[in-house]
């Protein structure tokens, strides 16, 4: 089970790297963040239910705080009708 919070460790610096080179520092950090919690657990020697009810919270708290942004997030939700058309536009050139 250790092994699978090093796999974990891995995807989350994979992400956290992508997010850098992006230009998303909060979620780069975010993932960076969880990369050494990863890694911190996956050399502590816990039993296996430990670290499935450590990984359900996790699962808890992430899916808890995508859904509270995805409905109260800061973004632009208001699109003037030249910019809805361009965006409109380019997504259908790709379709």
């Amino acid at each position: 089970m250790a092994r699978m919070y090093r796999v974990l460790a891995f995807f989350c610096l994979v992400i956290a790297l992508m997010g850098l080179w992006g230009g998303l520092q909060a979620m780069a950090l975010l993932f960076f963040a969880q990369t050494g919690m990863f890694l911190a657990l996956s050399f502590v020697e816990l039993s296996e239910r430990t670290y499935m009810t450590i990984f359900m919270t996790y699962l808890l708290l992430a899916f808890t705080g995508f859904m509270f942004y995805a409905f109260f997030g800061d973004y632009p939700k208001n699109l003037d009708g030249e910019h809805a058309s361009a965006v409109v536009n380019t997504l259908s050139s790709f379709l």
